[in-house]
């Protein structure tokens, strides 16, 4: 299961990585909230589960996504046929109605940003699609009732009578869900799918009953109204034979937690190769020490505050959920942390002596302690640095001086003022160098550039000592912060190594 978020709790789609607009997913059965057989990150109000849980989860999820939407649309679902459009219309209306509208809907169709369309399955077939051309999302529930039924069919056939749509322009997902193996069928159900036509040799097997593969049913209606079988990706994961997993009502019986599949137009966050103001370069000295080394910078217009009470929520949260999952030995082996401390020793420095402020953040919270307040966008930069394992440089931009930024290593006796710390012996780390001197370690940042409540353009540099594997991830995360927290403007983002 390699597209697995590394905290379990998603399943990302190839399509997130071809189509930079989008982004679609399934989520799993780990770290939510949820109790029972709706443990634990069940985010389906429909169910049965306990609602407060449910909406933490979908806060939870919400934090997770790399553009934090603007709304979730998750229908009520009665295995038919109704499409729902989710246009500038149906979002102007009230909460209440816009409830009613989603009452006995089983698949949605939009061309708006911000709104992730969602539909929930425990054995059933998720099918998410987007038409490139148009930029078209939809979201379809196929149970076997739908998949008879041809909802996927009808689906596209909307979105080609709304939006023009063509089958060779769409690209489709199919989520976890029941398999051939294990969907065993009465002959009711057999003659439904040989009376409507379907193709019985490609999708049925006769063990001691019959089985009816739903992957293919719904595949062959995709490649029906053209779409390329290239285009098509199938998880090809049985949620009954991975139920700890994923949720199956067949393991678990109806009163269970239910997948929630999405997918969402984003807002496109421009990406240059440096931002011509200030250029962000890696001496031959760090390269030769470790060259796995990459880096991210992001460059935004922010509004700071002393204190945001919502932010601190979404700490308190992540906080509790992290202590769950790890302790203080574990930190050491994760991926992002381990590759820093090596580093760290690599360049000449003892890692124990002087910590990564990433493992130091870890180690604080694994301690019971919170972490230290000091404003909104210092906070969610320790958020950020916590949940990704990578340490992170935040600086004010303006204090900057010269066009350029140099990592390199720390040499014996160079002047560095670390932020709360005094002066900082950086021989043998890891230092950005600006045309006056350090200005960020991955331990402590400089006095010089440090942020503060007047700080109006950010830069933060995100230091991935473990290679590119889930930084853009973890730079979306991040962003998604700044924009909630610190309204975020003119987004840049730079990759470097």
């Amino acid at each position: 299961m390699n597209n697995l978020t590394e905290d379990k709790r998603m399943w990302v789609y190839g399509l997130t990585n071809s189509c930079a607009d989008i982004f679609c997913f399934s989520t799993t059965r780990h770290g939510g909230y949820s109790e029972g057989n709706y443990a634990s990150f069940n985010c389906n109000h429909y169910c049965g589960d306990d609602p407060e849980k449910v909406e933490q989860n979908r806060k939870l999820l919400c934090s997770l996504m790399p553009v934090r939407p603007e709304m979730l649309v998750v229908p009520h679902q009665t295995h038919g046929t109704t499409v729902r459009v989710i246009d500038d219309e149906f979002i102007g209306f009230p909460p209440e109605k816009r409830r009613e509208l989603l009452e006995g809907v089983d698949a949605l169709v939009s061309d708006c940003r911000g709104v992730c369309l969602c539909i929930s399955t425990a054995d059933c077939i998720p099918v998410l699609c987007y038409d490139t051309k148009h930029k078209v999302i939809a979201a379809i529930h196929a149970g076997w009732r739908g998949t008879v039924a041809r909802i996927v069919e009808k689906t596209l056939d909307r979105m080609s009578e709304l939006y023009g749509t063509k089958g060779e322009d769409v690209q489709a997902c199919i989520g976890p869900g029941i398999s051939l193996e294990a969907f065993e069928v009465g002959e009711e159900v057999y003659e439904a799918f040989n009376a409507a036509g379907f193709d019985m040799a490609r999708i049925a097997r006769q063990y001691a009953k019959w089985h009816i593969d739903l992957w293919e049913a719904n595949r062959l209606q995709l490649l029906s109204k053209g779409v390329k079988a290239s285009h098509i990706e199938v998880a090809g994961i049985c949620t009954y034979q991975h139920y700890t997993d994923f949720f199956s009502a067949r393991r678990l019986g109806i009163h269970s937690g239910r997948i929630l599949s999405g997918i969402m137009r984003m807002e496109k966050i421009e990406r240059r190769v440096c931002r011509m103001d200030l250029k962000i370069e890696v001496s031959e000295e760090l390269r030769q020490a470790w060259p796995q080394f990459r880096g991210a910078a992001v460059f935004a217009t922010v509004k700071n505050s002393p204190y945001s009470e919502e932010l601190w929520k979404r700490i308190g949260e992540f906080t509790e959920l992290y202590r769950q999952k790890y302790t203080i030995d574990s930190i050491k082996e994760m991926p992002a942390i381990q590759a820093t401390r090596q580093a760290y020793k690599k360049c000449g420095k003892d890692p124990s002596r002087y910590r990564p402020s990433s493992e130091a953040l870890c180690r604080r919270l694994l301690r019971g302690l919170s972490l230290y307040q000091i404003d909104t966008l210092v906070d969610l930069i320790n958020l950020a640095s916590i949940y990704s394992g990578h340490s992170i440089g935040g600086f004010d931009r303006d204090k900057i001086q010269g066009d350029k930024l140099v990592l390199g290593i720390g040499k014996a006796g160079e002047p560095y003022e670390g932020i709360g710390r005094g002066e900082l012996n950086i021989e043998g780390m890891p230092v950005y160098r600006d045309a006056v001197g350090g200005v960020g370690t991955p331990t402590s940042d400089n006095e010089r550039t440090k942020i503060s409540e007047n700080t109006t353009h950010l830069l933060a540099i995100m230091n991935a000592y473990s290679g590119s594997e889930g930084l853009e991830e973890a730079v979306n995360y991040m962003v998604n912060l700044l924009k909630e927290f610190a309204d975020a403007q003119d987004v840049e983002l730079c990759y470097f190594k």
